[in-house]
């Protein structure tokens, strides 16, 4: 069975990044469901959008090959590539006119336009800062210092204090999402506190892991990216999870959006360490508890 064939046509430079994502995660879906190989072909509308798509799709998933050209596309060209390849459908970004569409569809072409969700408010980064998000900024940096410090020296309590204003002043408004809470925060830094054994036991195996993998003669790396879903987690949580995956070694967070976090792989068994979401059920237990 030849390959099935994604044509994707990107004209909007802004919306690079999600249209390559969303062709990505298309081109991956097609290929499980089909059990057969995909090509994802990207056509840009210059050499510098040509050379970031080629970047982003520098990883491709399993069973899907990918083919970036540049072209500055007319509608007669467009056809032209279009029925060259014959592909399953047309994947066409924000940018594309809808002439062009028009002029597919009448040519017998699926066609299918990158979705965007244009009355979804991106969340705010800067919050007002109120007394509560203040002082939880305040003594968490203060509790830090110390614990980098002398707690029971003058000068670390006196530097350490003003150095912890400082921090609270600037950052308080973007630190927390929600005002923080006693009810709701002191649950979770117990539920931290638990997990860091945690963490530190799964890098301690995954170190010894890339370890045996790395003095093996052999050397038996089979690298990969995954898709971890990140769906109904919050800012503080997917910032957790990503920088937990990437302190283990022989997995990277390399890309993260507020529906999936994107992984790099080093083994096989890395991989399917991540795809138990073991360390995902960890995270968010902390945030949410046995719930």
């Amino acid at each position: 069975m030849g390959s099935t064939v994604l044509f994707t046509v990107v004209a909007d430079a802004t919306a690079v990044d999600r249209t390559v994502a969303y062709a990505r995660r298309s081109a991956r879906d097609a290929a499980r469901e089909l059990d057969a190989p995909v090509t994802l072909r990207v056509r840009c509308p210059d050499e510098r959008t040509r050379t970031r798509v080629a970047g982003l799709l520098a990883d491709p998933p399993g069973g899907v090959t990918v083919a970036v050209e540049a072209a500055t596309d007319t509608e007669r060209d467009l056809l032209a590539a279009v029925r060259a390849t014959a592909p399953r459908v047309v994947l066409l970004d924000t940018g594309v006119d809808a002439e062009i569409e028009r002029a597919l569809r009448g040519a017998g072409v699926l066609t299918e336009r990158v979705p965007v969700d244009r009355e979804r408010r991106p969340r705010r980064l800067v919050h007002r800062a109120g007394v509560a998000r203040f002082t939880a900024t305040f003594l968490l940096s203060y509790g830090f210092y110390l614990a980098l410090g002398d707690p029971t020296a003058p000068f670390d309590l006196v530097t350490g204090a003003a150095s912890a204003g400082l921090v609270a002043a600037l950052l308080a408004g973007t630190l927390f999402e929600e005002p923080p809470t006693v009810r709701r925060s002191l649950p979770r830094f117990v539920r931290a506190a638990l997990f860091l054994p945690y963490l530190l036991w799964e890098v301690v195996r995954a170190n010894l892991a890339v370890a045996a993998v790395v003095l093996r003669p052999s050397l038996p790396i089979d690298p990969a990216t995954v898709e971890v879903p990140l769906e109904g987690r919050g800012r503080f949580e997917r910032a957790l999870l990503a920088n937990a995956i990437t302190l283990t070694p022989g997995t990277l967070s390399v890309d993260v959006t507020e529906e999936a976090l994107l992984v790099h792989t080093l083994t096989a068994g890395s991989r399917e360490e991540l795809e138990t979401g073991s360390l995902a059920r960890a995270v968010r237990f902390v945030f949410e508890g046995r719930s």
